[in-house]
């Protein structure tokens, strides 16, 4: 194999490790570790003993401030649709709004 050709494999390979230490940090994953040389396909890393947990916690709070902003979102939204500001009091579906939405877009057209 020329050198050329093992430039380009090592390359690969530290571009490759790069994106994994990036996807762990994006996923909260900054423990340090660095077991993705002996990583193959079909193998599961092995986890620490509090991790799960953790990780879980984590997302269902994500989720929980995703849920708020899409709510807020949503009262946004019908706030500004003519034919849902009498149902201000009532709380429409996501359904709804979106229908009401599309059906004013759609006179508007």
């Amino acid at each position: 194999m020329d050198q050329s050709m093992q430039y380009q494999q090592e390359m690969a390979r530290l571009q490759a490790q790069r994106q994994k230490q990036q996807r762990d940090q994006d996923f909260g994953e900054s423990d340090g570790d660095s077991d993705d040389d002996d990583d193959q396909p079909g193998q599961k890393r092995a986890r620490k003993s509090g991790e799960l947990p953790d990780r879980k916690e984590k997302h269902k709070v994500v989720e929980q401030k995703r849920r708020e902003k899409t709510k807020e979102l949503l009262a946004d939204l019908q706030d500004l649709l003519p034919n849902t500001e009498d149902a201000g009091a009532t709380n429409l579906t996501m359904n709804t709004v979106l229908q009401c939405a599309i059906d004013f877009l759609t006179q508007r057209q």
